[in-house]
């Protein structure tokens, strides 16, 4: 899923007083198949237009200073999201793309990656890390 989003994102007030657009490569693997690739049926599976609406929510009328946090904070979303699948999802990974960012000779913008592969054990002591953060 590529979603693009204006945003308030950079170290400096300066930078983060207008909005920026970024965008998220989003894939969400299975290592099995939720119930809905079977029933042809929305609630079997995930919404993704549920989905987006929860990571536009949280980016509203929010700043953030890294590119690194708010890339850790749209997992930490589509974890809690995905967490009636969590047996069946084998991977999450978000590739976020800052387009244009205030700095010198920087061309075509900066990118950070988070990549996790889950099993049920990583995935119980994942869902225990974010209750913490929180």
């Amino acid at each position: 899923m590529d979603l693009r989003i204006w945003l308030h994102l950079g170290c400096e007030d300066e930078e983060r007083f207008y909005p920026q657009l970024v965008s998220f490569d989003i894939e969400i693997g299975f290592g099995l198949p939720p119930l809905g690739a079977f029933t042809d049926e929305i609630k079997d599976t995930l919404c993704y237009l549920e989905l987006v609406q929860f990571i536009e929510d949280h980016c509203k009328n929010r700043s953030f200073n890294l590119v690194e946090h708010l890339t850790q904070t749209i997992y930490e979303l589509i974890f809690k999201f995905a967490s009636p699948y969590s047996d069946l999802i084998s991977h999450i990974k978000i590739k976020t793309h800052k387009k244009s960012p205030p700095v010198r000779n920087v061309h075509g913008g900066v990118t950070f990656t988070y990549n996790i592969r889950l099993s049920q054990q990583k995935t119980h002591r994942i869902e225990k890390s974010i209750e913490y953060i929180k």
